[in-house]
């Protein structure tokens, strides 16, 4: 797929005040009641409740080289979801949150008797003790003695150890003539872009955050009550609406007031499209939409435009979400023709020389994702469709959305 986009400096800063359009929806009404005083009670409040049941899955219109259809019946038990995607400000606070692990570690800052780390004393950055969390000295900008991103390791609960800093230079990586260069260095750590979707997150980094968050969680309130984790591919679909190709939009025929502009209380320019998503280009390579007409030019704050009747808001468009499951959910059926027809109409796959088995295989190399970005065209946006990722990838325009358990 190819993108064409430039983005301007003079955005940088633009729409960074959080959104006023939220509305009373089904939260986490159905957990056990949370004791006054909870300190994450507003996190827990942030998950819309979605009631089990059936859908048709993998129900789609058009087609591209990777996604075959599949209609199957599909069943999903409750759970809870995110109404927004991570946010640079929540996993922020997880990137710090190791930072301030490691140091006072290295500081010997431990509760009398144990290993476990206090966390009271203040951390002296100057000291000596710190030096291995540093930048070695040829890599340091000016003399300046800084801690190396790259260093920062969270060990779960399980011994396994993720470093967790995100990539922040797919903004010049993903589109190598643009000028992105502010991005890179501002859109993960400027408070401007608290409100806005992480990117650059690898699919183990993901389930590194919902480890730390779970385990936050179950800490402050003294038992193992929550159980976060990432959606799988029928639930990402099934609270998307699991919605019939017929029934699917990008644009707002009547323009009303309610997608006039980005989001309420904001004037920048909408012009009519429900969701944040890339090019338009007619069979002419005509653009009959550009980047910008739907508010933005790249990633839109977390809380932009209108949330679903579950008020879960950007599950189509602003950024792709990792899901836990393998390709091996869409699976090339053995003896059958569908995948000989695949190959006939996709000459140019990467699959289109191998036999089942070994598409099979091709694709349970990758993991799934859902709901298409600002950089895609609206085919992604379609809950049935699914991308495919390597784990170990890293885009502009890909991140994550938690999905909690039913207790």
């Amino acid at each position: 797929m190819k993108y064409y986009l430039l983005i301007l400096f003079t955005s940088f800063l633009a729409g960074a005040a959080a959104q006023k359009n939220d509305k009373p929806v089904q939260s986490a009404n159905k957990l056990k009641a949370i004791p006054p005083g909870f300190k994450y009670a507003a996190e827990v409040k942030n998950f819309a409740y979605v009631p089990g049941g059936s859908f048709v899955a993998g129900r789609f219109i058009g087609g591209d080289s990777m996604t075959i259809e599949n209609y199957r019946t599909v069943s999903v038990g409750s759970f809870y979801l995110a109404r927004t995607e991570v946010s640079n400000g929540e996993y922020r606070e997880f990137t710090n949150y190791v930072r301030d692990s490691i140091a006072h570690t290295l500081l010997g800052h431990f509760k009398k008797g144990s290993k476990i780390i206090d966390w009271k004393p203040a951390i002296d950055w100057k000291a000596e003790e710190l030096e291995p969390m540093m930048l070695a000295i040829n890599d340091r900008i000016f003399g300046r003695r800084e801690v190396d991103a790259d260093k920062l390791a969270y060990r779960d609960a399980n011994g396994d150890t993720t470093y967790v800093y995100p990539d922040t230079l797919v903004w010049i990586r993903d589109f190598n003539y643009s000028y992105n260069d502010p991005l890179t260095r501002r859109y993960f750590t400027h408070k401007a872009f608290s409100g806005y979707p992480v990117v650059g997150v690898r699919h183990k980094q993901a389930v590194a955050y919902c480890n730390w968050k779970m385990a936050m969680w179950n800490r402050a309130l003294g038992d193992n009550r929550f159980s976060l984790r990432l959606p799988t591919s029928a639930e990402w679909e099934y609270a998307a609406g699991g919605a019939s190709p017929d029934s699917f939009t990008v644009l707002d025929p009547t323009q009303t007031s309610e997608f006039k502009f980005l989001m309420s209380g904001d004037k920048t320019p909408n012009k009519g499209y429900r969701y944040n998503f890339g090019m338009i280009i007619d069979i002419n390579q005509y653009p009959l939409k550009f980047f910008q007409d739907d508010g933005t030019f790249y990633t839109a704050a977390c809380r932009s435009y209108k949330p679903s009747d579950k008020g879960l808001f950007n599950l189509q468009g602003n950024v792709a979400e990792w899901t836990s499951d393998w390709g091996w959910i869409q699976s090339f059926p053995p003896k059958s023709t569908v995948f000989e027809q695949f190959k006939l109409k996709y000459p140019n796959s990467p699959m289109a020389k191998l036999n089942v088995s070994e598409a099979n295989a091709y694709l349970n190399r990758f993991r799934v994702v859902k709901g298409g970005s600002w950089a895609s065209g609206p085919f992604y946006l379609q809950p049935a469709i699914n991308e495919f990722f390597l784990p170990e990838a890293t885009h502009s325009y890909l991140g994550f959305r938690v999905a909690m358990d039913v207790q």
